[in-house]
This record gives structure tokens, C-alpha cells and sequence, in this order.
């Protein structure tokens, strides 16, 4: 699939219009849709894709609709490749992500992506979400053996690992050093 340039034009007009919020928004989605292909995500981050989305995200953190399609964009960016999730958390997207899926306003498809990334990313969440806590890998620190650690490995366990019913407690662990989730 051949974009013609619409890589480096949406980064483009990122910047040229970055205070126009429905720009941003539709900018933010065709991100996200062209980060949806494998072979596009080390182009958009070559072309300053990542930083582009997280300045956006800076800028409209009160607007639903463009943290919405920011998260998005950011998680398929990040889907499968480690080097380009480092970039995303070094050019700060974390603290944005996390108040993006805070908000009051926040959409379903806005926490449930903004969580991806962050597990994605390896950063422990501050509280269980029962809609879009499964097929998330979660970092071990914060599987602490409490109810509600339990809670968000997916409450009954899955295949390697079982749970401990009295103690609420895991006892396997994925090859990667992360507990797994059904």
C-alpha cells in the first residue's frame, strides 16, 4: 500500500495547524489508520509522527474527540516494535495517556486504547478497568497478591498460570517476565 507522501503531509499539518482542534482530531485518525500497517510505523516515527501526536495531545487535553484518536494513534504506532514504544514513552505520552483515560469525558475507545498503550509501554496503571483490562500484558510490579491485583490479570486466570483463591495470589509467570491475561 503506496500513501503517496500522506505520511509526511499529516505531520506537516500537525504542526501548521496544530491549534485547530478539528484538524487535529481528523489528523490524529488518518495517523492512526496509517499506523494500522506494519510497514508504515518506522516512517511515520521517521517523520516525526510521534512527537507530532504527543505535542497534539499536549495541546488538547480537554478535547475528547483528539485525546481519543491520539491514544489510538499512539498504540498502533507502538503496536509490535519495542524501539518505536520507547520513543513514545521518551517523548512523554505517558502522563498525557494516563489523564486522557482519567478524564470524566473520556470514551470507551479512548480508555480502552490509552490502557493498551500503557501496557504496551510497561507502565502499571493506577486502577483496574473491568472493560478493557483483558489480553493487556502487565507489568509484575503491579501484581502485588491483593484482591484487586488479581482483579486485573483477569480475575480466574489463564492458560500457565492459576490462582491461589485464598490468597488471591498468582503462580506463573509468561516467558517475558509479565504476567499473562485471558
Amino acid at each position: 500500500c503506496r500513501d503517496a507522501g500522506g505520511i509526511e503531509a499529516v505531520v506537516r499539518v500537525m504542526g501548521e495547524h496544530q491549534a485547530n482542534a478539528a484538524v487535529m482530531e481528523r489528523a490524529c485518525a488518518a495517523r492512526a489508520s496509517l499506523a494500522g500497517l506494519d510497514a508504515n510505523r518506522a516512517r511515520i516515527a521517521a517523520a516525526g509522527g510521534i512527537e507530532a501526536v504527543v505535542r497534539v495531545s499536549g495541546e488538547h487535553q480537554a478535547n475528547a474527540a483528539v485525546m481519543q484518536y491520539a491514544c489510538w494513534a499512539l498504540c498502533n504506532i507502538g503496536w509490535s516494535d519495542q524501539a518505536l514504544q520507547k520513543r513514545i514513552k521518551d517523548a512523554g505520552a505517558e502522563p498525557l495517556v494516563r489523564a486522557a483515560v482519567a478524564a470524566p469525558d473520556a470514551t470507551d475507545k479512548t480508555k480502552e486504547q490509552g490502557q493498551m498503550l500503557l501496557g504496551k509501554l510497561g507502565i502499571a496503571r493506577t486502577e483496574p478497568n473491568a472493560n478493557t483490562d483483558r489480553n493487556v500484558s502487565l507489568p509484575t510490579s503491579i501484581l502485588d497478591g491483593s484482591p484487586t491485583s488479581a482483579l486485573w490479570a483477569g480475575g480466574s486466570g489463564c492458560s500457565g498460570c492459576t490462582r491461589n483463591q485464598s490468597t488471591m495470589t498468582w503462580s506463573a509467570q509468561t516467558s517475558d517476565d509479565r504476567w499473562c491475561v485471558e
